[in-house]
């Protein structure tokens, strides 16, 4: 099978303080924390990494280690990091001959700084990956592709958006879309708008939370529901419990869902954290517990879920096993320092699909309730809370 990712290509340099030398407050009223460093001090490291990322270049070789015959489609400069970048890649197999070289804006870079929790702060010069241009991005650029996983955009490249997803799917191709906060934050409605175009969307739960004032307004409010599905879907986890909120709107989960389906997506996927991931597709809710692993660095571990669990759906696998597979990618990431050395190969990957316990999983359906009512009610609007 043939894939495109589109976005990002970054030269990570990692960076591990020892919890000693760096300071880690939390926020007592809300879910933020922050990394301290001693002003004017030089701070001593036990760690300096220079690896390849970014969501594109992830995703590509996720792509390819599972089988794919994987492109990238991206900007890079004429730099040292990109010199530092294309024999890395290539030696995966990822074909670049669709990623732009620019003599006039560098190859995006960051520093990830690892310390505590092991969930880093990173500091990012996005560089040429803000340089995609609409007009460059063809109707045959995605002939014979059969997935496009169009990863977080910014700048200028972000507006391409909508016609990355257009085209892609006028090709035939299976899409994949993952937004990132700062597409959804500054372009939420565009990113609704393309939702016809759009095969699965997965997003974690605060890139979620983003999208709940904008589908609110004009929502009929709880007209949806959970309803079990066997009687071992057992109490449902947080995500589907508590549902969302964001600017004062607060919908629940079931809400949120059918409204993102309606919009034309076939699948939603929202991840969270530690509570594992939920997809919906359909009437079919289907949550899977995370795969335990020891934490060396989170950083990319959300790359290597969502790619898995499109790679997965596009070969024609249940949620089940598409959820599976994507918490076991993402836990072998999340033990290695860099985006990319732990992505699993096919028979590695498909071992530890075989070793989940098929009862791992929960079901719901996601009820309808005025479906079938001979008389539609009144429609109930999402109110602002106060």
């Amino acid at each position: 099978m043939r894939a495109i990712t589109v976005g990002s290509l970054v030269q990570d340099i990692i960076v591990i303080v020892a919890d000693a030398a760096i300071e880690q407050m939390r926020m007592s009223n809300a879910t933020s924390s922050f990394l301290l460093l001693e002003a004017g001090k030089k701070v001593d490291t036990t760690t300096i990494l220079e690896t390849c990322g970014g969501g594109a270049a992830n995703a590509a070789v996720a792509l390819a280690r599972l089988g794919f015959d994987a492109a990238i489609l991206g900007k890079i400069g004429t730099d040292s990091a990109a010199a530092f970048l294309k024999p890395k890649l290539e030696a995966e197999g990822v074909d670049l001959s669709r990623v732009t070289a620019l003599d006039d804006a560098p190859t995006g870079r960051s520093v990830i700084i690892i310390a505590h929790d092991r969930d880093p702060a990173i500091l990012v010069n996005r560089g040429a990956n803000t340089r995609l241009a609409c007009e460059e991005v063809e109707d045959a650029s995605f002939a014979g592709v059969d997935l496009v996983c169009v990863t977080p955009l910014s700048g200028q490249s972000a507006d391409c958006y909508g016609a990355l997803v257009a085209r892609a799917k006028s090709a035939g191709a299976y899409v994949l879309a993952i937004p990132g906060i700062r597409q959804l934050s500054s372009r939420g409605e565009e990113f609704l708008a393309s939702l016809p175009q759009v095969d699965t969307v997965i997003v974690n739960r605060r890139e979620a939370s983003q999208l709940v004032a904008l589908v609110a307004r004009g929502l009929d409010a709880g007209r949806h529901r959970l309803e079990a599905a066997d009687a071992s879907s057992g109490p449902m986890p947080r995500l589907l419990a508590g549902g969302l909120e964001h600017g004062g709107f607060a919908l629940t989960f079931a809400d949120f869902a059918a409204a993102i389906l309606a919009r034309g997506a076939r699948t939603l996927v929202i991840t969270d954290g530690s509570q594992g991931a939920v997809a919906v597709e359909g009437e079919s809710v289907v949550h899977a517990p995370i795969v335990e692993a020891e934490i060396v660095a989170t950083v990319g571990a959300g790359d290597a879920f969502a790619t898995t669990f499109a790679a997965m759906q596009v070969e024609g696998g249940s949620l089940e096993r598409a959820l599976g597979a994507a918490a076991v990618n993402a836990a072998s990431v999340i033990g290695a320092l860099d985006t990319q050395s732990n992505l699993l190969r096919r028979e590695a990957l498909e071992r530890g699909v075989a070793a989940l316990s098929p009862e791992r999983t929960r079901s719901w359906r996601l009820v309808d309730q005025d479906r079938g009512s001979r008389r539609a009610r009144p429609p109930r609007r999402a109110k602002a809370r106060p």
